[in-house]
């Protein structure tokens, strides 16, 4: 399921819970037995105005729509990262396993790039 944030008519943030019969859901979601965040993003202007707040209230209601009892999601490690990551701790998040990596390629205009950070999976109760 997605979410859209929307100020006016002009898309602010975006983010997706997955449920197991999605092929992307992870394999940390599965060790956890949680629903599972995805791919939140705010953009830059309207960050720490209480958007990602009410995007994650979004996923999370979904989430117990379906009858979850908890999610789940990844944050990277780097520094560039805290501010998620204060912000997923603030809603109740808390430390499941990790650190692991996480890799994926990326189309490019000059062929395949690899790409992968280091993260940790934080859960919460619903």
């Amino acid at each position: 399921m997605q979410a859209i944030a929307w100020e006016g008519e002009v898309p602010v943030g975006r983010g997706m819970v997955l449920f197991p019969e999605h092929e992307e859901y992870s394999v940390s979601a599965t060790r956890e037995g949680c629903a599972e965040v995805r791919d939140v993003f705010i953009v830059p202007r309207r960050r720490r105005s209480g958007v990602a707040r009410a995007l994650m209230r979004s996923l999370e209601d979904a989430a117990r729509a379906n009858g979850w009892s908890r999610i789940g999601l990844a944050v990277a490690t780097s520094s560039d990262a805290e501010p998620a990551r204060r912000l997923y701790e603030a809603l109740g998040y808390r430390f499941a396993h990790g650190p692991f990596i996480s890799s994926t390629t990326l189309a490019g205009d000059d062929g395949p790039l690899p790409v992968g950070s280091a993260m940790t999976y934080l859960v919460r109760a619903l």
